[in-house]
């Protein structure tokens, strides 16, 4: 019989009947001839409780993306659907310059498979396309027009023959617009590209299904009528934002390229159209913070930072400066999208969570070898779904 001595000023009780419970198990299942990283720690009984704690439940909705935003057109035409400055565009203009725009694509030999690489520039021209692309089963790259152009081509040399268009090329009329092609969920949607901070650059491919749970998520958790086009359209955030607004019929105000990181402009941005969710990096909160005050921004409901680790002091200093918005930290990567996420209620403790898997992915931690690691072991962050 094993007996554990330990320091109750250290451990909790728990904690040491876990130690000696896997030293047991360990004892019991060792294989001498193996090495001791493939050693199992946790027994079947451990694993199956760890599962339970989590069980993704949200299927993929049926139809694709553009199928639904069309949908959304159809039932709310007059609903205001863009902002840029003083102009404005409802449902019923987006679906209808979305279907002429894959009119004028159709005829440049785009189709089912391809890729219409999209300049975001100013305006909702990029959106026009992105959304014709989309419907003829097309996939779609955005471009940052502030990236150099060395770094775009660069890109695109990794993509079979993409056709690339700028978000402000007009698009011509005289072609029937085009009724799409009937892509399914599991048919890709967009394409993008990891930071390369590890090496290259590696192409991602999110699929309309995928994407769509996600926006769905995004939109029950956060709700705002107006929302803000503040993120990259480098990143996978950039793509949530901008669906999840639109899909659930919000408004979205759109903002040039230049003035993304411009603190004092998108203040005035928010405060102008009432913006209910903001999505930022936590660098870009930091810059901000000093200027969130209550008088100018009460309508902003919802904050989530993502991209970058959220600093403990900077969580503290969001919940004293703005206790009537919630803070958010939303937790993910280019080639899993969202992971997990958690609300900040107050100033939190030692570190700031990354919280719990979004509730269509499974997320399990486990050891370099493989196999699943036990309750309060480090390892590595497996994830699957969505």
């Amino acid at each position: 019989k094993l007996k554990l001595l330990y320091d109750r000023q250290l451990f909790r009780a728990e904690t040491a009947e876990r130690l000696l419970q896997r030293f047991s198990f360990l004892l019991q299942n060792l294989n001498p001839e193996a090495p001791c990283e493939t050693q199992p720690l946790t027994s079947e009984a451990e694993q199956a409780e760890i599962r339970s704690w989590h069980r993704p439940t949200r299927p993929a909705p049926p139809l694709s993306l553009d199928q639904l935003l069309f949908q959304q057109a159809g039932l709310h035409p007059d609903a205001p659907a863009l902002r840029f400055r003083e102009q404005g565009w409802n449902y019923g203009q987006l679906g209808h310059q979305s279907r002429l725009a894959a009119a004028a694509l159709q005829q440049r030999g785009v189709g089912p498979g391809g890729v219409v690489a999209v300049v975001v520039n100013e305006g909702p021209g990029f959106l026009f396309w992105t959304l014709g692309a989309l419907c003829l089963g097309a996939r779609v790259l955005f471009l940052d027009e502030l990236h150099p152009e060395a770094y775009r081509l660069k890109l695109l040399g990794h993509l079979h023959e993409p056709l690339t268009v700028s978000g402000s090329e007009p698009i011509d009329p005289r072609f029937e617009p085009a009724l799409g092609s009937g892509a399914g969920p599991e048919d890709g949607a967009f394409v993008i590209f990891t930071s390369g901070s590890t090496g290259q650059p590696k192409e991602v491919g999110i699929t309309h299904g995928g994407l769509m749970q996600r926006c769905q998520w995004f939109a029950e958790t956060f709700p705002a009528r107006t929302t803000l086009m503040k993120p990259s359209p480098a990143f996978v955030d950039f793509l949530l934002e901008v669906f999840s607004t639109l899909l659930s019929g919000s408004t979205l105000v759109l903002m040039a390229p230049d003035e993304r990181d411009r603190p004092r402009r998108i203040l005035d941005i928010l405060a102008n159209h009432r913006v209910e969710r903001l999505v930022l990096v936590p660098s870009l909160l930091q810059l901000l913070l000093p200027f969130l005050s209550r008088r100018r921004l009460r309508t902003l409901k919802s904050v989530i930072v993502s991209g970058e680790p959220l600093a403990r002091s900077l969580a503290e200093r969001f919940c004293e400066a703005r206790p009537e918005s919630r803070l958010a930290n939303l937790y993910g990567s280019s080639e899993a999208s969202d992971v997990s996420w958690c609300w900040i209620e107050s100033a939190p403790g030692h570190n700031v969570p990354i919280g719990k898997p979004l509730d269509f992915v499974s997320v399990e931690i486990r050891h370099p070898a493989g196999h699943p690691a036990g309750v309060g072991m480090v390892g590595q962050i497996w994830v699957s779904g969505g």
